[in-house]
């Protein structure tokens, strides 16, 4: 009957070409395996041989003749060996060519010759299976995640943990099964995508192919496309990679071994394997891998624990985890972002050629592209195209994380299953997410990217542990106007005119505006804009740049002026500014400081000042980061802006808006650092006097007092004085003529020292009295609260012996008794005022009359007045006076 040649396995098989009677005459099972190929090729076969074999029987059992049940037999699926002359030549090249035209052929030949009967096989066997299996999972979030080619050529039957998969027959499948799925499916989405795929793989499955099988995979390479599949080869992700790294963690060892060798994709080197040889080279290819990696010649990395779609066999009746990253949602993710990318730029390229014909038209037929274009500021692209591409770059980082778990030696199997698989689903979500903005009508994803940001304000992107100093990062009208100006780059806000979009946009044009002006302005004060040719362009060039600037119409022209000057904005200066400048540039040091006097308006920033005349500007670019509010009447219009767009506290700008009660505090702090400084004494006053507003300004307390403080902003102008004279004597006499600023200094140092606010005074006194002289002591030795607690407690001095400090008549009749000559004068000052000679000697100023040289002596006896009675007694007289002056 030819039955047994009937079988697709058995038309090239070399032993079935024997006759029958050579098969039977007894020859050993290993006379027709001589190869362990023929094994697979066996049980490959077998399952049809089954089919027939059944057929043939149940024919015998109805009392047909042998040959009659072998025709059955044969007819009972397809038959393979028929086919013509053309079709027996094709099938030698082009796989299943021959059965493909058999499986249409027959179809319609019993549909023919048995209308009722075939139809209501067809309708048990498979329309209603399929349209109960599509009831029971179109409510299973892994259904839609399914490659549609699979639930075209499979029912799926879905467990809890596992998703099984039982082939149709490839053309009643097709027909019977998969249309009425698709078309539930579109009844249920609304999708029309959904029927036009039902006819593109009806076509598919009806056609024979007319590629020689030979070169189909080389074709596939060159394209980077499975044409069965439907997807690329080589992922999105790893096309920018060198060869020998474009390759997925389901590929091969072998193929990347090879890959390594000549320098080609290893998933494409996969790809050829898979499409010459079919499943059985592939389970050949895995025996390899394991031989590679048990005798080290590869290195063995850790895989995830395996699934039932891993395992050989097993794994042609498995979905493998429809959340991979080659389900369906991320196909159509990719399609659209290359669809999108395509159109955006042919409109780019007829924007570049100036064809604004073909551009309209491009234009006007994909509205979802949502492009914009602005030549002034040479901005073109399609919002859609780059929102797509945004969530490509996350696709890409998780990706990343994906490929650093598969690549780790420290997880486990189980851990890496884990991890990749809910990664898996993370990448399903964000490309579903991303999907659901693109409905059929136009996309909205400029409204979606606008409130997502919107929607941030006051969030905490960042948490710090509780006691921890630094703050919590909050998501804040600057990363607001960060988002802004990127969503909204070349977009008008008439183009968003009909579009649902949060309050706060509206303000973020009027602040652009408010901006633009703003920046016209020199942002510095007057006398700080570079004067000097060394270092540039000076304030002279800026004046002319500024006026050549206002004559230019052109805005290419414009653009191109600004790339080039910058600062130009720094000589928009009024006549009244330039000639005071050009005057005070003329002048030195000393004479500028004179002339600014005069002119305090050379130090005013003319940006700060345009925002003190235009409040209402200063409170729009205050809450959106871009100013600092510089007057009271600016912070209740920013007060108000704020409540109207409804901005949460914690998501103002830092800084941008003082707590209520510190608006003076504010402004002043603000001049005060321009001035002088963030850590001058005028700026720690504000700080110290208003602990509100110095916390809400994130700064430690200040370790200052307030009259410290307060005596240093008083006296910096004299200070600054003093500073820059040269000599000491100039210094003296400045003390002298400016006596309240040195008691001032002195009250400063006490204060800086910690003296005791009720002793202060007596430090002044201290210090004010002559430093020659006992003035200084008697005053420690009259103030003993003062002496313990300053003198030698805070100063650290050391004690003072007061019995050796004078009285003021002492020392007052000291200077005359110095003034006396050596000798018997002095003896003499000594001798008529004795209560001033003993104060001497209990002072240790001299010694009394009745010691010499350390001995005490009998004191002499006073003389009547007159000459020595004898010359030894003049000269021991003489000598007696000169060890007393001793």
């Amino acid at each position: 009957s030819g039955a047994e040649h009937a079988m697709m396995v058995s038309l090239d098989r070399e032993y079935l070409q024997k006759s029958f009677k050579e098969i039977t005459e007894g020859k050993k099972f290993t006379s027709y395996i001589k190869h362990p190929i023929e094994i697979l090729r066996l049980g490959s076969e077998f399952g049809e041989r089954a089919t027939r074999l059944g057929e043939f029987k149940k024919g015998i059992a109805r009392g047909a003749t042998p040959l009659e049940a072998g025709i059955s037999a044969r007819e009972v699926t397809l038959d393979f060996a028929k086919a013509g002359a053309t079709a027996h030549a094709l099938n030698r090249y082009i796989p299943f060519f021959n059965a493909n035209i058999r499986g249409w052929d027959k179809m319609i030949t019993e549909f023919r010759t048995h209308p009722t009967r075939t139809s209501l096989k067809v309708f048990v066997g498979i329309t209603l299976p399929s349209i109960l299996l599509y009831l029971a999972n179109r409510d299973d979030p892994r259904w839609d995640e399914i490659p549609q080619w699979q639930k075209d050529l499979f029912w799926i039957v879905m467990t809890e943990d596992t998703i099984f998969r039982i082939p149709k027959p490839f053309e009643l499948g097709i027909v019977f099964g998969s249309a009425p799925e698709r078309f539930l499916e579109f009844l249920d989405k609304r999708d029309p995508k959904l029927l036009e795929g039902v006819l593109e793989s009806a076509v598919e499955a009806g056609s024979p192919g007319f590629i020689p099988q030979a070169i189909l995979p080389i074709i596939e390479n060159l394209a980077n496309f499975n044409f069965f599949r439907g997807r690329e080869i080589v992922p999105r992700s790893r096309q920018n990679l060198p060869p020998e790294l474009q390759y997925t963690r389901y590929t091969t060892t072998v193929s990347k071994e090879v890959g390594k060798l000549i320098n080609v994709s290893p998933a494409k080197i996969d790809n050829l394997v898979q499409q010459w040889t079919g499943g059985l080279g592939r389970y050949a290819v895995n025996i390899l891998d394991l031989v590679l990696e048990g005798t080290g010649i590869s290195s063995k990395i850790i895989e995830p624990s395996k699934t039932l779609a891993d395992i050989p066999v097993l794994k042609a009746f498995v979905v493998r985890n429809p959340f991979g990253s080659q389900n369906e949602s991320v196909n159509k993710f990719y399609e659209k972002l290359e669809e999108y990318q395509k159109n955006e730029k042919a409109l780019k390229e007829f924007l570049k050629t100036g064809d604004i014909i073909k551009f309209d038209e491009l234009k006007a037929k994909h509205p979802e592209l949502l492009f914009f274009h602005d030549f002034d500021k040479e901005i073109a692209y399609s919002a859609s195209a780059r929102y797509l591409r945004s969530v490509a770059r996350d696709l890409s980082e998780i990706r990343k994380k994906q490929d650093a778990v598969f690549k780790s030696t420290t997880m486990s199997p189980e851990e890496k299953r884990e991890k990749i698989d809910e990664m898996d689903r993370l990448k399903v979500g964000v490309v579903k997410r991303a999907l659901a903005l693109f409905p059929a009508e136009e996309p909205i994803v400029i409204e979606k990217q606008l409130f997502d940001a919107s929607n941030q304000l006051g969030d905490t992107l960042n948490d710090v542990p509780l006691l921890a100093r630094e703050k919590p990062d909050i998501y804040n009208m600057t990363d607001l106007n960060r988002e802004y100006s990127d969503t909204l780059r070349g977009i008008t806000l008439a183009d968003l005119e009909g579009k649902k979009i949060p309050k706060t946009v509206p303000a973020w044009y009027e602040k652009e505006a408010s901006l633009e002006v703003h920046d016209t302005f020199p942002s510095i004060p007057l006398t700080k804009i570079n004067n000097d040719p060394k270092k540039g362009f000076t304030f002279e060039d800026f004046i002319t740049q500024w006026q050549e600037r206002l004559l230019i119409t052109d805005p290419g022209e414009l653009r191109t002026f600004d790339k080039r000057f910058p600062n130009a904005h720094q000589g928009n200066l009024t006549p009244a500014q330039i000639s005071a400048l050009r005057d005070y540039h003329k002048l030195s040091g000393e004479e500028q400081e004179l002339f600014l006097e005069g002119h305090p308006e050379l130090k005013e920033d003319p940006g700060d000042e345009w925002l003190k005349l235009n409040p209402e500007d200063n409170a729009r670019l205050a809450i959106w980061g871009n100013a600092n509010i510089l007057t009271e009447e600016a912070y209740d219009i920013a007060q108000q802006m704020i409540k109207t767009l409804g901005i949460p506290l914690k998501g103002l700008a830092e800084f941008s808006l003082p707590p209520k009660g510190s608006e003076v505090s504010h402004t002043n702090y603000l001049d005060a650092v321009k001035e002088f400084g963030a850590n001058s004494a005028e700026a720690r006053l504000i700080l110290a006097k208003d602990a509100k507003y110095r916390e809400w300004r994130g700064l430690d307390e200040i370790d200052d007092s307030v009259r410290r403080l307060e005596l240093k902003v008083k006296g910096r102008e004299l200070s600054e004085q003093r500073e820059a004279l040269e000599t000491d004597e100039e210094r003296e006499a400045f003390d002298l003529t400016h006596p309240q600023w040195v008691k001032d200094e002195r009250l400063i140092q006490a204060i800086e020292i910690g003296v005791p606010e009720n002793l202060e005074g007596t430090y002044l006194q201290y210090y004010s009295l002559p430093r020659t002289g006992f003035d200084q002591e008697r005053l420690l030795r009259d103030n003993e609260d003062y002496y313990n607690n300053v003198w030698l407690g805070i100063l650290g001095n050391q004690e003072i012996d007061f019995d050796k400090i004078p009285t003021v008549e002492f020392e007052e009749k000291l200077v005359e008794y110095e003034k006396q000559e050596l000798g018997a004068a002095r003896y003499a000052f000594r001798g008529n005022d004795l209560k001033f000679d003993a104060e001497g000697v209990r002072l240790g100023k001299w010694k009394p009359f009745e010691e010499r040289n350390g001995k005490p002596r009998a004191r002499v006896a006073p003389k009547r007045k007159g000459t020595p009675s004898s010359l030894g007694e003049l000269e021991r007289k003489r000598r007696e006076l000169q060890e007393l002056d001793k």
